[in-house]
């Protein structure tokens, strides 16, 4: 039996898929697939307005999540954290949350790099929430 106001295992599939693609750029493996559906069962996170238009319009959840910071996001942010707790364990996975940059050039040429994608995510974000009218 489903509980009230629980998301269905066919809309949670398309919903990790889109995140996974969106921060990853391919599709999960199904193992992925099956853990994120169990972990929102857990959770009992129902569905998210935000969350759904998101996934509906193809939009960058990163910058959406970014440009809202806060309540609006808070279901947005606890997808996306289960998403990276389940991949970040795998070894395929930890180029995107490690880096192997040796020198102090590097390191500093790679903050920069970060600060300014986090600027373009921010503004690309906050130009999503104005045009898809996402609050």
């Amino acid at each position: 039996m489903q509980v009230p106001n629980e998301q269905s295992g066919e809309a949670l599939v398309a919903e990790v898929t889109h995140l996974h693609r969106s921060f990853f750029g391919s599709d999960p493996p199904v193992e992925v697939v099956k853990r994120y559906v169990s972990a929102n069962g857990l959770m009992r996170v129902g569905p998210d307005p935000l969350t759904d238009r998101v996934v509906a319009g193809h939009l960058d959840p990163e910058a959406v999540e970014l440009a809202l910071r806060g309540a609006a996001s808070a279901i947005l942010r606890k997808k996306i954290q289960t998403l990276f707790y389940l991949v970040e364990v795998r070894s395929a996975y930890y180029p995107y949350f490690f880096t192997s940059a040796k020198g102090p050039l590097k390191v500093v040429a790679g903050m920069l790099h970060a600060g300014l994608y986090t600027l373009r995510q921010y503004l690309k974000g906050k130009w999503l929430v104005l045009r898809y009218h996402l609050v």
